[in-house]
């Protein structure tokens, strides 16, 4: 049986070993690292919109989900787009930079992929535009 396993594992790790799918080996190595990003909670987040400058909320969400509803001068690059052109983004790598999706999660690895290309200040909205909706809901109620 073990042996069985260690030819299997050899196979998942010859797949994995070019192409595009040695980014993927190169974003789970990231995940190890400390301080590659900062989380924040949404009433957080609320406060920094309206007191800092140099601040960029990085949508990544499809088009369809950012048009349905977003926050106020969010940039939106999907996912897709930005594993394709993580290098060539609108913004300084210093830009303290939010990145949102739909629950925090995909989030995560898009902070880790431009990490990998030198952004520094990065972080990661803990839920998402859904925890985003649902704090708007509870303080408008």
């Amino acid at each position: 049986m073990s042996t069985l396993f260690k030819e299997r594992f050899q196979k998942s790790a010859m797949k994995y070993s070019s192409g595009f799918d040695i980014t993927i080996i190169k974003l789970l190595n990231l995940m190890w690292r400390k301080n590659t990003y900062k989380h924040i909670k949404p009433h957080k987040l609320q406060q920094m919109i309206s007191t800092e400058n140099n601040l960029t909320i990085l949508d990544i969400r499809t088009k369809k989900a950012f048009d349905d509803g977003h926050i106020e001068n969010a940039v939106n690059i999907s996912m897709r787009k930005l594993f394709l052109s993580a290098e060539n983004l609108p913004f300084s790598k210093n830009t303290k930079i939010v990145v949102i999706c739909y629950l925090g999660v995909s989030s995560r690895e898009a902070i880790l992929l431009l990490a990998e290309q030198g952004y520094k200040n990065l972080i990661n909205l803990d839920g998402g535009m859904g925890a985003w909706d649902y704090e708007k809901t509870i303080t408008t109620n």
